[in-house]
């Protein structure tokens, strides 16, 4: 079991929902700098995070952030629950970037940063085409792709028109 101190606890900005899962925490947007600043504080180090989609529910994507400590065998999960924007973590790990870049690009979570100017920074499209529409991984992403099948009377066949939805 880890004894992380309760110093940023005593934050007087007051943690308002954070549960604890096994060897996880749940928590809101705004408190999710807190706890990250407490796991660097205590030597842990960001591994990978990931999006998972829920598209029937108030806030749609579930974000993973898993950490690992340089001193003791443990794992620690992150889990936080978001609409299109959440706030980022690059500015806490500098690593943390890539891991944002990829959520964005493949399901089109915006990561807000208050270092940058207008709250915003470099999120570009890492693994799909600069051209590419849409974010591929989301549960509501076509799958054949964005054809209309119309039937040709001249030919007598099905022929396949590309749209671009913008």
């Amino acid at each position: 079991m880890i004894h992380i101190q309760t110093s940023y606890l005593l934050n007087p900005t007051p943690l308002r929902s954070l549960k604890i899962i096994n060897n996880g925490f749940s928590c809101e947007a705004q408190n999710v700098s807190l706890i990250i600043k407490a796991l660097k504080d205590y030597c842990f180090f960001i591994n990978t995070g990931t999006i998972i989609d829920k598209p029937n529910k108030l806030n749609r994507f579930i974000l993973y952030y898993l950490f690992s400590s340089y001193t003791r065998a443990l794992n620690i999960f992150i889990r936080l629950k978001t609409q299109y924007r959440t706030q980022s973590i690059s500015n806490i790990f500098s690593s943390a970037i890539w891991i944002e870049r990829e959520c964005f690009d493949l399901f089109g979570v915006f990561f807000e940063n208050t270092t940058f100017p207008y709250g915003a920074y470099d999120l570009r499209r890492i693994l799909t085409d600069y051209q590419f529409k849409g974010h591929p991984l989301r549960k509501d992403f076509t799958c054949v792709g964005y054809h209309s099948k119309c039937y040709q009377y001249s030919t007598k066949t099905i022929v396949s028109q590309s749209k671009l939805f913008l």
